[in-house]
């Protein structure tokens, strides 16, 4: 019976829609709903813009800070680096310079909490992972500092640094075969990074348009043995990787010159 009863009111009430009164009604909900739908797109807009607003000027104190590390005051920095985080909790690099710079202070444990804020917020990103690593490696916590800095040379395979303190790692561990092999690389990676910082130098001095791109580029060519032409302060040069034969023997072959 309450099933039926529930059946013919459902009925009756389709036909109420109908009545001009009914209609009105629901006109006048759907446009509150409207404008509520409108208010709160505004709403979030402000919102947006003001976080944007915060972001920004969370970056400005966060380049102060980093400029007083250069200048050796600690404090100032550290300063700086909590007002950024005041008015951007999220900001992940201010957490990592904050913890940075609170290590290099021998400050470990407040340290410790602010790389693992960043490690939370950014668990993907590399800086986080990399100096937390660190951090247990120099306070003994080898298990952690193995998980970090491994998953550290995952992310930047090329990062000559990471390479070494897992190196570390693993000796503190007793892995001494996995250690020299990552040694190995860091120093392979150490070299590959003098190389890019040296062109990164030659081209950024005469063309400020050179990007990263253009940096890895070169370095790709020279260490297939290729060669290179760039500009000096009164004519181009050659340059080639002195440590390979066959660059070497191009290079004279195109000045007509003997290699021997």
């Amino acid at each position: 019976t309450s099933f039926l009863d529930r059946f013919f009111k459902a009925i009756h009430s389709r036909y109420d829609i109908e009545k001009p009164l009914i209609q009105r009604f629901i006109r006048r909900k759907l446009n509150l709903i409207n404008t509520l739908k409108e208010e709160n797109r505004r709403l979030k807009e402000a919102m947006n813009a003001q976080k944007k607003n915060l972001e920004k000027y969370a970056h400005e104190y966060y380049l102060m800070g980093n400029e007083c590390i250069t200048g050796t005051d600690v404090r100032a920095a550290l300063a700086n680096y909590d007002k950024a985080l005041e008015l951007y909790p999220e900001y992940t690099d201010a957490w990592v310079r904050k913890g940075v710079t609170l290590f290099d202070d021998d400050r470990v444990s407040e340290a410790e909490e602010c790389l693992n804020q960043a490690v939370a917020l950014r668990p993907s990103e590399f800086k986080p992972v990399y100096n937390r690593g660190k951090l247990r490696l120099h306070t003994g916590d080898t298990e952690g500092a193995l998980r970090d800095l491994d998953k550290a040379t995952s992310l930047k395979p090329r990062h000559a640094g990471a390479h070494e303190c897992f190196a570390d790692a693993l000796m503190a561990a007793g892995k001494e075969s996995e250690a020299a092999l990552h040694y190995a690389w860091q120093k392979t990676e150490k070299k590959q990074e003098q190389l890019k910082n040296c062109i990164a130098m030659i081209l950024k001095f005469y063309d400020k348009n050179n990007n990263s791109d253009d940096i890895q580029r070169v370095v790709d060519i020279l260490n297939d043995g290729g060669i290179i032409i760039y500009p000096t302060d009164t004519m181009y040069a050659i340059g080639a990787n002195a440590l390979k034969e066959r660059p070497i023997e191009r290079i004279c072959k195109l000045k007509n010159r003997s290699a021997t």
